[in-house]
């Protein structure tokens, strides 16, 4: 019996597009990858409320072998830490902080820097 693929961290560096694609970026590798197919209609929904900045973890699996395109088959988390320090810092005075709840949507706050 095979296991899922384990959950990989990545941060929203584009949210969902009109072509149902969100980029995101690989926190331990800086690698970019697409997500372009979802496991469920209610994993898409959580994805698509996703703003650009928000870090979750999540499963992907390759679609394909030769183009960075991947499918979301996970995600996963409660009280999920925020952007790294780091990417706020580059997001200016507006932050916008996300994490995954129980249920698995996002819930988002908003902090102004002094």
């Amino acid at each position: 019996m095979s296991q899922p693929p384990a959950e990989t961290r990545v941060v929203v560096r584009r949210p969902m597009n009109d072509h149902d694609t969100v980029t995101v970026e690989v926190c331990a590798t800086n690698e970019t990858r697409h997500l372009v197919e979802y496991a469920s209609p209610e994993l898409r929904r959580t994805l698509s409320d996703l703003p650009a900045g928000a870090a979750v973890p999540l499963g992907m699996s390759r679609v394909g072998v030769r183009s960075n395109v991947w499918r979301a088959t996970s995600v996963s988390g409660a009280d999920r830490a925020p952007v790294r320090e780091a990417d706020d810092a580059r997001d200016g005075p507006h932050q916008s902080r996300t994490r995954v709840t129980d249920r698995g949507t996002p819930s988002v706050s908003a902090s102004r820097s002094r």
